[in-house]
């Protein structure tokens, strides 16, 4: 396999980039919470679940798993459904869309992982 081509700058970028989504992500949920909505309550266990925690500590050492942080917007996807389901007014909805939207490509070629 190919060395690969990708620059740590990048990698380090998109990786505090996915971090402040992630952070951004536990902040909506936790404030629509606040609001004592049961869902919301739910929602971030489940979210706490996923490991996101893991995920923003190991991006602010310097230390991402790369191949477990592409699995883990997978899973996000997968239990938060679409940024529309919340709304694309809400906090939520404009927090998903923007994960959803990160190109992990560096990652994948970084961590050897298919495109």
């Amino acid at each position: 396999m190919a060395e690969p081509t990708v620059p740590t700058s990048t990698v380090q970028s998109l990786a505090q980039e996915y971090q402040q989504c992630l952070i951004a992500l536990e902040k909506a949920i936790t404030a629509m919470a606040d609001e004592h909505r049961p869902a919301y309550e739910l929602a971030g266990c489940l979210l706490r679940s996923l490991g996101t925690g893991r995920a923003i500590r190991q991006i602010g050492e310097g230390k991402p798993d790369l191949e477990w942080l592409i699995a883990q917007r997978e899973v996000i996807h997968q239990a938060f459904g679409a940024p529309g389901d919340w709304g694309y007014a809400t906090a939520l909805g404009q927090t998903l869309q923007r994960l959803y939207a990160l190109d992990l490509r560096p990652f994948r070629e970084v961590a050897g992982a298919p495109s």
